[in-house]
């Protein structure tokens, strides 16, 4: 159990108990004696270990004991301690102390020793937001949303350092709590696997999913048998596709929806279609003469063009191998240069990667097939057909995210890396290709975000790839990436968001593309 004060994140500044239904208490503790210890201590009349703590003036958060000194100087006031006084050794001892605190003070009571120390040495906890929230408080009408998720929906590829201003993480969290339409709209999440939506609420023994709807319940009857929330929304389907359309709308999809109309009667069910799924590779020949290689793609190099970067993966004679700048010599063929090698063709399953630099080279993953024509291969977009028209009561309403996701210039698959926003360098990184740096000076970094990963490409075109990284955190124009690297970045280079790694999970850039591009009055399909 979890307790952080969530300022603004329901009505007013009211104070929030997130729960976890994974208690790390020594001894059994109750729901619903978990819920009302954490009330009584927001109340300040539950145990000792934050009852009477000290608060944060700014904002009403509780502070961890390491905390409060910092607030003490805030505020004016001349700290107890003399740190300058002290030994090198006590000085470590006391700044480790505080450094479990800072962390592990955010520790409930009913937390373990052990439970803490494991908590306090992780420096970077993964977040994936709490399971359910209760808030105290007046309820001012908004609805309050529980949400159905599955990777997608709960950010993946996102991490604590990528949270917003105001803790939220993926694309649905943070669109729902925009201030836009009909405002902030509270919601609790539900996540699972795509492919585990056909577990929950169904099945027996270790196949059957059901401790958080339980909890759910305790909930209700804590609360005079009213709900924590109003409506539900259901982003499931990205990754329960099957090979049939009628499996996997009917076996993996709808049945869910069928279980949750049986438990919760009359409660309104919004759907939000998935996005697409598609690949940034194709199958190549390679053959060769001396040092050239001439690449052969069957389906075509739609989209390559000459001086760009291309990842060359997959021959078993592996001098093939690596990124390579290529050169355009038909519709269905390039080449590049290598050192040689002795065997021509080369072997193995060989595949050409542009990294999603262009929309034009993706192809579609299996059941992935744009548009939606009826047969087993388009069965994404039959399922977003489908809960648009809200075909056998699959959902109440819906709210597309398709226009917000889709490239700009080619239909089912994701932007091109060209299509997002980009900034160049400022101020050369590296020297001679072996002394390393951990800092990139850019022109504009608001456009970025810790934890976004990001390819810099020599300019002024913008093609051939340098360098690919992550950043680990930002100030102002700089970026601190979180592996130390060594290939010079000249100034103009051209620094471009990655948008995904896999062709099923967003990106940060992406993330907040899909935010702004879903209208906030959309909302309004959440009311009654």
């Amino acid at each position: 159990m979890d307790m952080e004060d969530l300022n603004e994140a329901g009505n007013g500044s009211e104070d929030f108990g997130a729960f976890d239904d994974k208690p790390l208490n020594d001894r059994p503790v109750s729901i619903r004696d978990s819920l009302k210890a954490a009330i009584d201590t927001v109340e300040g009349s539950g145990p000792g270990d934050i009852a009477g703590q000290p608060r944060d003036g700014e904002n009403g958060r509780f502070l961890a004991k390491g905390q409060e000194q910092a607030a003490t100087a805030r505020a004016g006031q001349a700290p107890a301690a003399n740190a300058a006084q002290q030994t090198p050794q006590a000085q470590t001892e006391m700044q480790t102390r505080e450094h479990q605190a800072a962390i592990g003070g955010r520790v409930p009571p009913g937390w373990s020793a052990e439970a803490k120390a494991q908590f306090a040495t992780l420096t970077q906890p993964q977040y994936y937001g709490p399971d359910f929230m209760v808030a105290k408080g007046d309820w001012d009408g908004r609805p309050v949303v529980l949400g159905l998720v599955d990777s997608i929906g709960e950010a993946r590829q996102q991490f604590s350092a990528a949270a917003d201003a105001r803790g939220n993480l993926g694309w649905l969290r943070r669109w729902l709590d925009r201030d836009g339409g009909i405002g902030r709209i509270p919601h609790l999440m539900i996540g699972m696997p795509g492919a585990g939506s056909v577990r929950e609420l169904t099945g027996t023994g270790a196949a059957i999913a059901t401790r958080r709807w339980a909890i759910l319940d305790e909930i209700t009857a804590f609360n005079n048998n009213k709900k924590p929330f109003t409506v539900i929304a259901n982003q499931m389907g990205q990754n329960d596709t099957a090979a049939t359309y009628t499996q996997f709308f009917n076996t993996n999809y709808r049945s869910l929806v069928t279980r949750l109309r049986a438990r919760y009667p009359g409660v309104k069910i919004v759907a939000l279609p998935p996005l697409g799924r598609t690949v940034s590779t194709r199958t190549v020949t390679l053959t060769s003469v001396g040092t050239v290689v001439t690449a052969t793609i069957a389906s075509g190099i739609n989209g390559l063009t000459t001086g760009q970067t291309v990842s060359m993966s997959g021959a078993a004679q592996t001098e093939y191998n690596g990124n390579v700048v290529i050169t355009v010599t038909g519709p269905n063929s390039f080449t590049y240069n290598f050192a040689g090698s002795a065997t021509s063709p080369a072997t193995g399953t060989i595949t050409a990667n542009d990294l999603y630099l262009r929309a034009a080279y993706q192809s579609f993953s299996a059941n992935n097939t744009w548009p939606a024509d009826g047969t087993d291969a388009s069965g994404k977009w039959r399922l977003r057909a489908d809960i648009l028209a809200k075909t056998s009561a699959c959902c109440d309403d819906a709210i597309d995210t398709y226009a917000a996701w889709v490239s700009g210039e080619r239909d089912g698959v994701w932007p091109g890396m060209l299509e997002l926003p980009s900034t160049a360098v400022t101020v050369q990184s590296g020297t001679d290709g072996v002394a390393t740096y951990t800092t990139i000076e850019i022109a504009d970094a608001s456009i970025f975000g810790p934890e976004q990963e990001i390819s810099t490409y020599a300019g002024p075109e913008g093609l051939a790839r340098l360098s690919t990284t992550s950043i680990g955190s930002i100030s102002g124009n700089t970026i601190i990436i979180s592996i130390p690297r060594s290939t010079v970045l000249p100034v103009g280079s051209i620094v471009r968001p990655s948008v995904t790694p896999d062709g099923v999970h967003p990106y940060g850039a992406v993330i907040d593309r899909v935010v702004g591009g879903i209208p906030q009055s959309e909302k309004v399909k959440f009311n009654p």
